[in-house]
């Protein structure tokens, strides 16, 4: 019996040796994944840092948008979500943009526009950010730093006007973007306006005289508003909810839903329809109307769209008046935007346009 509980308590012994062995052993563990952790993000740092080149230099950058306000994109003190870091520093992009004119954000905060780094991506934050847009039916529009600097640098939105095929190329590496594509529900790039939806057809004259953008605040009466004040009733009106101005249901298909073809088609409508039937009343305001609907055109519907771009008609009194024959008239409206020009001479930061 002696001998049985001797060699009970030297198993005990191994026992609690062993145990501690483990524990030593897993501690070890733990501490060797931490360090291969740290090692491995101080890698991916160094490679964000040395990627930070070329055109994406801060200096460069600085000069190249050295003259640009959120304003003229019209998203003075729009809300931007930043997520990530490349090749800025999240911290330095952030004071980049609020000195733009944005209001620079986190994803838990309201906003329409997310920017994302290439690397520092929280995959769990990202996919919350996406699931709650797919939930809530926000037109999240997701661009990697170097898409958002293109679009101050230029004026034009690559997420709009750049074909598809050059939008994946450019982001081919960028990971967080690659997340963005790859997840179930979110179509990058686009949340583009219901690009296939179809149209509701109406006639012209079903537009009201005291219209949606009229209810608004839009108005072409000289003295009135800037450019920069108008287009921005126009942006609002393309971008919101305008339920509570439309008379009945039948005004509210017309006007469509925020964002969407038939919003633009009924704008582009309504202006048109101001320019080919009181151009000779008010011809000061007949040049904003037709500034306007080019500008909507240049904004919202290149590379966005599928209907046919209304074309102000033209009469012969309102031609003869201007000097001008009625074809020469109707390209007004049809002219690309010089800086629409400027971007098709220096795409930045794909090799293409």
């Amino acid at each position: 019996m002696i001998a049985y509980k001797t060699q009970l308590g030297k198993s005990r012994q191994k026992i609690r040796a062993l145990r501690e062995e483990l524990q030593a052993e897993e501690q070890h563990y733990v501490r060797l994944i931490e360090k291969a952790v740290a090692e491995r993000f101080q890698e991916k740092q160094s490679e964000l840092e040395a990627n930070v080149g070329g055109l994406n230099l801060v200096l460069i950058r600085d000069a190249l948008c050295e003259e640009f306000s959120a304003g003229d994109i019209n998203l003075a003190d729009a809300a931007i979500a930043l997520h990530g870091s490349g090749p800025w520093v999240c911290d330095e992009f952030f004071n980049f943009i609020l000195e733009k004119g944005f209001t620079p954000c986190t994803t838990s905060e309201d906003h329409k526009i997310l920017v994302l780094g290439k690397g520092e991506i929280e995959a769990d934050l990202l996919a919350e950010e996406l699931a709650w847009a797919i939930e809530q039916d926000v037109p999240l529009q997701v661009y990697s730093q170097e898409l958002f600097v293109f679009y101050m640098i230029s004026r034009c939105n690559p997420l709009l006007d750049w074909e598809e095929e050059e939008l994946f190329e450019v982001v081919n590496e960028h990971a967080g973007i690659q997340f963005v594509i790859d997840y179930e529900g979110f179509d990058w790039p686009a949340n583009r306006a219901s690009v296939g939806d179809g149209i509701i057809e109406f006639d012209s004259n079903e537009l009201r005289d005291q219209s949606v953008l009229h209810k608004l605040g839009y108005n072409a009466t000289e003295g009135r508003l800037t450019t920069e004040q108008r287009r921005r009733f126009l942006s609002r009106a393309f971008t919101e909810s305008v339920d509570h101005l439309c008379s009945d249901s039948h005004e509210r298909r017309i006007w469509g839903s925020p964002e969407s073809q038939q919003r633009l088609y009924a704008m582009a409508r309504l202006l048109s329809k101001l320019v080919s039937f009181r151009s000779s009343s008010v011809p000061n305001a007949a040049e904003r109307w037709r500034s306007d609907l080019a500008w909507l055109k240049d904004r919202y519907y290149r590379g966005n769209m599928r209907f046919d771009w209304p074309r102000p008609r033209i009469t012969s009194v309102q031609a003869a008046s201007k000097g001008v024959t009625q074809d020469k008239a109707m390209k007004g409206g049809q002219v690309d935007s010089v800086l629409s020009q400027l971007a098709n001479s220096w795409p930045f930061p794909s090799g293409r346009r």
